[in-house]
């Protein structure tokens, strides 16, 4: 996944009119979606930025998956389907708080998605479709990381926006940790853009 600046996101971000939060320390998340619909490997882009104290634009970007793997799309955990991701911006969606037992961001707010259910490999992007009814709630797709170092998706996600290296994941929660700490806000917009937004 290419690695994107800031005048570039901030550039997307103004032309869909979605909120930036400006103030020292006050984080923005975001995710960038690579459009391949049998993938099943760590392609897209996680990121975060925020304004330091000399009002500097602090930009963070990590490999990760903002799709589910192959497993949950051949596997799916309910009968709806398994759970895609609607790219589009959630306000206060996530917080610092618990993955599987160990700290991530965890969803907090209601996201939009779409169900795959035809169980084969491709990912049904059906938010593309006319007239799709989407399900909208909180299914804790959570923001974690996957293995050590991992290459494949498989049972990583099922819906969640997960980190490729556990290093990275490291750095990103650490990163968000420390403006909770200066700003004494836990709550966090999350933006999931695509990558022909940028073309």
């Amino acid at each position: 996944m290419k690695q994107f600046t800031i005048d570039e996101i901030l550039t997307v971000f103004a032309n869909k009119k979605y909120v930036v939060k400006h103030l020292p320390f006050e984080v923005n998340l975001f995710g960038v979606r690579n459009i391949d619909a049998e993938g099943n490997t760590f392609d897209d882009c996680v990121g975060l930025f925020y304004k330091d104290l000399k009002n500097q634009w602090v930009l963070k970007q990590y490999v990760a998956t903002t799709d589910p793997g192959l497993f949950y799309r051949l596997n799916p955990i309910t009968r709806e389907g398994t759970a895609i991701m609607v790219p589009g911006q959630y306000i206060n969606c996530y917080k610092v708080g618990l993955h599987k037992g160990y700290p991530a961001l965890e969803q907090c707010g209601n996201m939009k998605y779409v169900r795959d259910n035809n169980k084969n490999k491709v990912l049904d992007f059906l938010y593309k479709v006319v007239g799709y009814k989407f399900v909208v709630g909180n299914i804790k797709s959570n923001i974690h990381h996957a293995g050590t170092d991992s290459k494949q998706v498989d049972k990583w996600s099922a819906a969640c926006q997960v980190i490729a290296k556990l290093t990275d994941f490291k750095d990103f929660l650490s990163t968000v940790q420390m403006t909770v700490k200066t700003t004494q806000v836990n709550l966090f917009n999350y933006t999931l853009l695509e990558i022909e937004n940028f073309k």
